[in-house]
């Protein structure tokens, strides 16, 4: 061998053998991390759903538990809260309940995915029902 290949050699630490392995090793890198950071954006959209779900069933509680509530204004007012956060919740569907003591407003749905599993989302506000005692 000549001095310039024994120098190259000492200089980056490996034989002939290894030439290509960081490039390797570079791709294997990049793609954990592409995996960690597309899981940690999955978490985020599940958490961003669930909060979006459970905004929606709190506003329409609000209405829902006020003593002359309607159903149908609750249930309006939940839809139109999930039409604001912009399609993170699909197939959402609004359930309110109500009796003479208490309201119960649930949302159920699929939060936004990244890898297309989906990411069922539920939230569920009670509260009592507003009433006058004499």
């Amino acid at each position: 061998m000549s001095r310039f290949a024994d120098r190259r050699r000492h200089r980056h630490g490996g034989t002939e053998s290894e030439r290509g392995s960081n490039a390797a090793e570079t791709i294997i890198a990049l793609g954990l991390v592409l995996g960690v950071l597309l899981g940690v954006f999955q978490y985020l959209l599940d958490v961003y759903g669930r909060e979006a779900a459970q905004a929606a069933a709190g506003k329409a509680l609000s209405e829902a538990v006020t003593q002359s509530g309607d159903r149908t204004l609750a249930r309006d007012d939940a839809t139109a809260m999930l039409a604001q956060v912009g399609g993170f919740i699909s197939d959402a569907k609004v359930t309110v309940q109500r009796t003479a003591t208490e309201a119960r407003v649930t949302v159920t749905g699929r939060a936004a995915s990244v890898f297309g599993i989906p990411q069922h989302v539920t939230a569920t506000a009670v509260g009592p029902v507003d009433r006058f005692v004499s």
